[in-house]
């Protein structure tokens, strides 16, 4: 069964909160923070449509995940990202970039995990 992405980013959002609250952020690897700060990102705009959620959860989601997108070659997460310049653009658009910018982590995930 093929999970579509969001369930994906809401099932590792979660794993990663319980090891996090396990073991402390020191034990996640960078592809966990990054998938944990799009989750972050994501709970925002599907809540809120704002990214004011973010900023009361982890404040540092948005440069960090910009950072890993770009270390890691994730053209589409970059792509996405570039748009948070302007909040209104990014938030009105987040659900036509979403699958490709989730995509970028899974195949990251993928490629990890093998």
């Amino acid at each position: 069964m093929k999970k579509d992405n969001e369930t994906w980013l809401i099932y590792e959002g979660n794993r990663i909160i319980e090891k996090k609250s396990r073991e402390s952020s020191d034990f996640l690897s960078g592809l966990e923070k990054a998938i944990y700060d799009f989750w972050v990102i994501d709970y925002a705009i599907r809540n809120s449509g704002t990214l004011e959620p973010m900023r009361e959860l982890s404040e540092n989601s948005l440069s960090r995940l910009k950072e890993f997108a770009k270390s890691n070659n994730c053209s589409h997460l970059c792509s996405m990202l570039e748009l948070t310049n302007d909040e209104n653009i990014f938030c009105d658009t987040y659900y036509q970039n979403f699958d490709n910018a989730c995509n970028d982590l899974r195949n990251l995930t993928r490629m990890e995990n093998n």
